[in-house]
């Protein structure tokens, strides 16, 4: 990474002595690839991350958090450049330097500066330390454990306007009062673990990598987030290896590091997740393993022959052409995915969410395109305003709606497999489905639609009349509602499956089968690699309870629709092996009772996301699809990057 680098001199014209923020900061965490080189895309992650949570300062480098080897040597100029550079000054950012006496620390210290850091946090090893100590940087000195205060008193005279700030560690509360009648007003006190640091200015703590959310939240007097840190904590410090142990749960969460050279052993593992987990945190594609062994056991329904997946796999994809929407190329945008596409009026209109760095995280928009023709789109426009502070937007799908094209936006302020939970058993906060309406230029608003849904699928017709849609609650129960009549924010909800312990159905999708029941597939996250059933008898009225089926899944979303000659098309990754979602299919079934054929629609076993970020995967995610000029138009995302849409002549797709 290429960035200007300013000398010492210029650094120490420029710095300006300001009292340094408090809150929040986060020591990172430096992913390497397998070659030992500075991973700069999962760094790039990480930054986002913290900074989304609310972190006030990022330091970089050799800081004294994480002694082991692997960690060896981080004050390099390469990492303190690549730091500044993702920061892009959205919050300060320090050297880590860990330094034998005056001389390394200034020559560590002008190189800081050079590379444009704003700070330096500073561990002397020895007793030479202590005297006078040029910087053209804010110091925060890292002091040892139960240092008396006439010594701090002499460190914090020699070091004079340099020290800008203390960093103890291990203090607790009675320490940090000790320390600020010690110090001038002007030096900040910092402590080293937010649950221990309500008296200080802020803290300096290794955990906020993988909790920057709860962390904030904790050093602002949560109680709830400080006693669930203050677990994990006791296990991470415990262990024989704790930065092994933190790179594993970075890992769990679904952040882009490596794996940890030195794996943890599997009882502390399997613990440390127990605890995460217990205090409102989902284990990215591990949630849920523990489904009762009766309804794994139990005899499925019945909807697909093995061999029919199998034959898909095996054969040449079906003739298609793919058109590409949106390709990210970087900073500032790097995540797409949740595509929706339909046609209105004579024209295509295709939506989906795009973010900056990592899924699903503050700051998500909403984008959309238009075509006559499915093959030339327009440029990728916003769909909707920008959200602030903590919001985020995730599409919910086009509605034709007494002429009018709607376009469903769903709103949140966090969630859980993000930020952790505020509320106990809650994924998404604040949750909301709104309308925008299609002015023949733009979206206007439209007003609400219906409260705690996160919308999986607009609404439809039902055989009968009326509306039906599905989707979540906040909680996580699969539901559906039926209405939209009268007003578009009319509906009746009915929950499909809760989120029990060993159940976590979600993403339902539902299509008519030929006897006239309704027929709901949910994805299941609860880890069984297959789809369940939920029907409907009476249009809707009331619901069989949950059924596993035989229908293999990647524990993904998929699309239902019905094809003009009644055949129900399901789109999606019908894979539950090591394939998962890297073959897009199309299953068919001409009753909605079994499916009989399955095509391949695309497979790619080899490459992978571009760009890094939380919860990215290789393959083809979240399908959408409409029938158009006698063909089917399937709109997906492509490792959570890019958006494309392929369409097949229905003529290939006859059973």
């Amino acid at each position: 990474m290429a960035i200007a680098r300013r000398s010492a001199s210029s650094a120490m014209r420029e710095a300006v002595r300001k009292p340094l923020p408090g809150g929040l900061w986060v020591p990172c965490v430096t992913p390497r690839m397998a070659s030992g080189a500075l991973d700069l895309g999962a760094l790039r992650s990480l930054v986002t991350y913290a900074l989304d949570g609310g972190a006030a300062g990022l330091v970089f480098g050799d800081a004294p958090f994480l002694e082991d080897d692997e960690h060896a040597g981080l004050g390099a100029a390469s990492l303190l450049e690549a730091g500044v550079a993702e920061c892009a000054g959205r919050a300060q950012v320090f050297a880590g330097v860990r330094a034998a006496g005056p001389a390394q620390a200034e020559q560590a210290i002008d190189e800081a500066a050079k590379c444009g850091c704003t700070g330096v946090l500073l561990e002397l090893e020895s007793d030479t330390a202590y005297l006078n100590l040029e910087s053209p940087l804010p110091l925060v000195l890292m002091l040892e454990p139960d240092i008396p205060a006439e010594r701090l008193r002499d460190m914090a005279r020699k070091l004079g306007g340099a020290l800008s700030g203390v960093l103890d560690p291990d203090a607790d509360a009675s320490r940090l009062a000790e320390l600020r009648e010690t110090l001038s007003k002007s030096v900040r006190v910092y402590g080293g673990a937010v649950e221990r640091s309500g008296t200080a200015d802020g803290c300096f703590d290794v955990l906020a990598n993988a909790f920057p959310r709860e962390a904030a939240e904790a050093l602002g007097g949560v109680a709830e987030k400080q006693a669930y840190l203050e677990k994990i904590r006791a296990r991470v410090e415990s262990s024989r290896n704790g930065s092994a142990l933190l790179q594993k749960i970075l890992c769990a969460l679904g952040l882009p590091l490596a794996d940890p050279r030195t794996e943890p052993g599997k009882a502390e593992w399997l613990a440390t997740k127990a605890a995460v987990a217990k205090g409102g945190r989902l284990v990215a594609g591990e949630a849920g393993r523990e489904v009762p062994r009766t309804a794994i056991g139990a005899k499925p329904v019945h909807l697909v022959d093995s061999r029919t997946v199998e034959q898909a796999r095996d054969t040449a994809p079906v003739p298609s052409e793919a058109v590409s929407l949106w390709r990210v190329a970087g900073p500032p945008l790097q995540y797409g995915c949740h595509p929706f596409i339909t046609h209105h009026e004579g024209r295509f209109f295709a939506m989906w969410s795009g973010g900056a760095v990592n899924e699903d995280s503050p700051g998500q928009l909403i984008r959309f395109a238009t075509s006559t023709d499915g093959r030339n789109w327009s440029a990728p426009q916003p769909a909707v305003p920008a959200p602030r502070g903590m919001g985020r937007w995730t599409p919910g799908g086009f509605w034709v709606r007494d002429g009018r094209l709607l376009l469903l936006a769903i709103h949140y302020t966090r969630a859980r497999y993000v930020e952790g939970e505020q509320t106990p058993g809650t994924c998404w906060e604040d949750l909301a489905a709104q309308a925008f309406v299609w002015d023949g230029v733009s979206w206007q608003g439209a007003g609400p639609v219906l409260d705690d849904i996160y919308v999986n699928e607009p609404p439809r017709r039902l055989p009968g009349g009326g509306w039906m849609m599905t989707g979540v609650n906040g909680r996580h129960d699969a539901l559906v509602a039926i209405g939209g009549e009268a007003r578009m924010d009319d509906w009746t909800v009915q929950v499909l499956a809760p989120r029990t312990e060993g159940y976590k159905l979600t993403e339902p999708s539902w299509f008519v089968a030929k006897d006239g029941r309704i027929r709901v597939l949910l994805r299941d996250d609860g880890g069984s690699r297959r789809l369940w059933l939920c029907e409907s008898r009476d249009g809707g009225e009331t619901w069989a309870a949950p059924a596993l089926t035989d229908f293999p899944d990647a524990q993904a979303k998929f699309f239902a629709l019905s094809l003009p000659d009644c055949t129900v098309a399901l789109c999606g990754n019908p894979d539950g092996g090591t394939l998962r979602r890297r073959m897009l299919a199309v299953s068919l079934s001409r009753d909605g009772m079994v499916f009989e054929r399955c095509v391949q629609v695309a497979l790619d076993e080899t490459s992978v996301p571009r760009l890094k970020g939380m919860h990215k995967a290789p393959g083809f995610h979240y399908p959408n699809a409409c029938v158009v000029n006698g063909r089917l138009w399937i709109v997906h995302s492509i490792h959570k990057e890019d958006i494309e849409v392929r369409s097949i002549a229905l003529a290939e797709l006859r059973m």
